[in-house]
């Protein structure tokens, strides 16, 4: 979650450009997404958050990504659903 926090102030606060801001937030959205999927850390993760300004930077970077993070985590549900077909026994 650290990482989560550190690189999304990066991202916000205009410290990276071109492809690097472009590489930082595709890593993100993308970890984001699975952090979605994984229903189990939920429940952690609620509890390191401490204060208002946990994760603040991370916050603000969900919104501001909230389209994008979205479609990418219905494709990943989608992906998902997908490869558990493919693995069911053919008749």
């Amino acid at each position: 979650m650290n990482f989560l926090e550190v690189y999304s102030a990066a991202a916000n606060g205009g410290l990276l450009t071109g492809v690097t801001l472009e590489l930082v937030n595709d890593k993100l959205i993308d970890s984001i997404v699975v952090l979605m999927q994984l229903g189990h850390w939920h429940d952690s993760i609620e509890g390191s958050v401490t204060g208002p300004t946990t994760y603040l930077h991370l916050r603000e970077f969900i919104k501001r990504h909230k389209k994008t993070v979205e479609g990418r985590y219905v494709a990943a549900q989608a992906d998902a659903q997908s490869e558990r077909a493919d693995r069911q026994p053919k008749s």
